[in-house]
């Protein structure tokens, strides 16, 4: 039988908040990092377009490497972003209520609707990569 969680001291509340914003922190960086690398290779892949010589590099390494960059960015920002959800629900359960209305929990769907864009971002350059290649 596990003990009754007790309620967060302010310490506690401040490491749980300080480890949530960390975690939000790592999200925009690795999605600026994430952005800025694919507009290089859409870069890269546009200006190797020449109608009359196109070469294997450009027409099939920099959109693999694309997909390869997408693969990679898509469990990166899916493993910080659970580690949010659950931090902010060990927050939930152990938040007293005074604590609970300088910083309120009971908004998720707002919470979730903020990390669509780095949820799905690196879902819409990997399709954008796999047309290019299959084009």
């Amino acid at each position: 039988m596990t003990p009754p969680m007790t309620i967060l001291s302010f310490d506690e509340f401040v490491y749980l908040r300080d480890e949530i914003r960390g975690h939000h922190e790592l999200v925009n960086h690795r999605m600026s990092w994430f952005a800025a690398t694919q507009s290089l290779l859409y870069g890269a892949y546009l200006s190797g377009m020449n109608p009359s010589k196109t070469s294997w590099f450009s027409e099939r390494m920099i959109p693999i490497v694309g997909i390869l960059l997408c693969f990679l960015m898509i469990p990166a920002i899916e493993s910080a972003l659970e580690r949010i959800r659950v931090l902010r629900i060990v927050l939930k359960k152990r938040i007293s209520a005074p604590m609970n209305e300088i910083y309120p929990l009971n908004q998720d769907w707002i919470h979730g609707a903020a990390l669509l864009y780095p949820r799905f971002t690196p879902w819409v350059f990997l399709f954008s990569w796999i047309l290019v290649l299959l084009y």
